[in-house]
């Protein structure tokens, strides 16, 4: 009888269900397992942060900081204590990379980060999609739509306007990182425009600079013979 409850005790405590907020260690693959699907498009926005709070999904710093390098996380929350994590959801293009969805909270402020991991489970990169309480955004949302492109975008106050600005990326696997491919703002950029003719000769009656809009220049100067 004593053999069989041995026996009954081991089999209970090695089929004991593993968690993300347990002690027991995880390997990488058990720990992108336990995050919940999500189907595309995947649209974060602030205002639905408060309700990715979900008890059953709590991450502990020790099996994160396992799985997935925090240094990221720790350039926003700084470097003594990891803010409290949650896995919000996961999702994967065929034979290609795996997107994990993290919320961050700490003191107030709250931060969606993206990881991508390659085919083989490798991590490739993490990046903040959206983030509360750092800056005074008027709203933000990160979205990964159907073809596997990354938004990032924020509205904001400046000069009493309302600006905003959105980015667009894709997961490099070759690179190991999430590659800018499109930039939206809608701020004047021509200030920090480096013109390459800006310094070229321009005496003819046509030559100079000619605004189109907010961020498109037309420069125009003398060419190197009569008439040109």
């Amino acid at each position: 009888i004593l053999i069989l409850l041995l026996i009954g005790s081991l089999i209970a405590c090695s089929s004991k269900k593993k968690t993300l907020s347990g002690e027991e260690p995880l390997t990488l693959k058990e720990f992108v397992g336990l995050f919940p699907d999500l189907n595309l498009p995947v649209r974060i926005a602030d205002t639905s942060l408060p309700g990715l709070r979900l008890e059953q999904y709590r991450i502990s710093p020790k099996n994160f900081s396992a799985a997935l390098p925090d240094s990221v996380i720790r350039k926003d929350y700084g470097s003594k204590n990891l803010p409290v994590l949650y896995a919000i959801g996961k999702t994967r293009e065929k034979k290609k990379e795996t997107y994990l969805f993290v919320l961050a909270e700490a003191k107030g402020r709250q931060v969606v980060y993206l990881s991508a991991l390659d085919k083989d489970n490798s991590f490739l990169s993490m990046m903040p999609l959206v983030k509360v309480g750092f800056d005074k955004n008027l709203q933000s949302y990160g979205l990964l739509d159907a073809k596997f492109q990354i938004s990032a975008y924020r509205e904001y106050l400046k000069d009493g306007k309302v600006k905003f600005k959105r980015n667009v990326y894709i997961a490099n696997s070759a690179a190991q990182e999430f590659t800018l491919i499109v930039t939206e703002p809608n701020e004047s950029s021509l200030e920090n425009l480096v013109n390459p003719i800006d310094t070229f000769p321009q005496k003819r009656a046509y030559s100079g600079d000619y605004s189109l809009n907010a961020q498109n220049l037309v420069s125009i100067r003398d060419g190197g013979k009569p008439g040109e």
